[in-house]
């Protein structure tokens, strides 16, 4: 693949429409195209091959370095995201990875919380409606790998059919030792919802899907969790969130505070995920517009 030379100046350059919300960012979502979506296999070569203005990285969260004066140690645990979306299925995409020296997965049977083990974790509040209170918006998810008795994800409030293939779909992979060190690469595409209602079944009764417009800016958080303790250990370490030796690590704000995640503007410009053509049609003239 080409490299692209105009990418350190539109780093440098680049200036992002805020808007006042509490988290970080806002960081920018990847438009993809209709008929270049990424495919969702947990290979994560067509978000790496974007302008690296995409990637957030560890140093760009809010979480336990900032709220816990723990320091970032790289050889203990560092991360990236890529945020994207496409404006006709109105669905987000998403992928990640992360570096651990042990990666966590010690539920013995899959009850406990899978938000307890090494995870990647993500909710959304796209119309900005959840203006205060402890609680997940209208869409919480979890994914932890490898699965523990069948338990590999998890959504909260109750809404099984968030978690349904067609409403979320992801895959996992990784390098290295599964239960030392090694890098697990996350690959997602979910519906993000306005309106959540379901019956007593979890089962949808008339929620609105969020549609999402070029130029938008929506609240959406990611968490990489690093836990190191003993599971025995999580009940006196619980403490909104940071039941794990070095913690949670949000964008935004720690556990379960929808209207504090952080903003992203979901993308004007539109990028295939077909590989080369990608970065390279990305010229200074369609740059030069977000300005």
């Amino acid at each position: 693949m080409k490299k692209l030379f105009l990418l350190p100046l539109a780093v440098a350059l680049l200036a992002i429409p805020v808007s006042a919300h509490q988290g970080n960012g806002p960081f920018l979502a990847v438009q993809w195209a209709d008929d270049g979506l990424p495919t969702i296999d947990g290979i994560i070569g067509e978000w790496e091959a974007l302008p690296d203005y995409f990637h957030v990285t560890i140093e760009d969260g809010t979480g336990a370095p900032a709220d816990w004066g723990t320091e970032i140690d790289k050889a203990d645990l560092d991360f990236g995201y890529w945020g994207g979306y496409n404006p006709n299925n109105d669905k987000l995409y998403a992928a990640a990875w992360a570096f651990d020296n042990i990666h966590v997965r010690d539920d013995p049977d899959g009850t406990d919380c899978a938000c307890n083990d090494d995870s990647y974790e993500f909710w959304t509040d796209a119309d900005h409606s959840v203006e205060t209170g402890n609680d997940y918006g209208n869409g919480w998810w979890n994914i932890t790998w490898p699965p523990v008795n069948g338990v590999s994800h998890a959504g909260g409030g109750g809404a099984q059919f968030t978690q349904q293939p067609e409403n979320l779909n992801y895959a996992v992979t990784f390098t290295g030792d599964e239960f030392g060190e090694s890098t697990y690469y996350y690959e997602v595409a979910f519906t993000s919802w306005d309106v959540l209602s379901f019956d007593g079944d979890g089962n949808n009764d008339g929620s609105v899907q969020a549609t999402l417009d070029p130029g938008e800016i929506i609240h959406w958080e990611m968490i990489m969790t690093d836990d190191d303790a003993e599971l025995s250990d999580r009940a006196e370490q619980y403490d909104n969130g940071r039941w794990k030796n070095d913690g949670w690590w949000p964008l935004g704000e720690p556990c379960a505070h929808s209207d504090r995640g952080p903003d992203w503007e979901l993308d004007t410009d539109v990028f295939s995920a077909g590989g080369a053509t990608a970065v390279e049609s990305h010229t200074w003239g369609r740059l030069k517009s977000r300005f």
